[in-house]
């Protein structure tokens, strides 16, 4: 559940950076008002990036190693560093 709200804090944001320059040109307050609430749900998110954060590293560091080699896109990136 935690995740899920604050998936939508996180496209809430996007929404309202969108709708906020949309709104620029019909009607500001309303967008303004929203942005604070957001702010209170941020805390939480850094304990769930340092688990999150902690997996993925563990995994993209096994998977740059079978890649390095075949210089296969990581990341979804499908440049090569080497080629670089």
């Amino acid at each position: 559940n935690e995740n899920r709200v604050r998936e939508q804090d996180f496209y809430r944001d996007l929404n309202s950076s969108e709708l906020t320059s949309i709104a620029n040109s019909n009607t500001p307050p309303p967008t303004l008002a929203p942005p604070p609430p957001p702010p209170p749900p941020t805390p939480p998110p850094p304990q769930t990036t340092r688990a999150t954060n902690g997996e993925p590293q563990v995994k993209k560091s096994r998977r740059s190693n079978q890649y390095d080699s075949e210089t296969a896109p990581i990341n979804g990136v499908a440049i090569s560093l080497k080629t670089i």
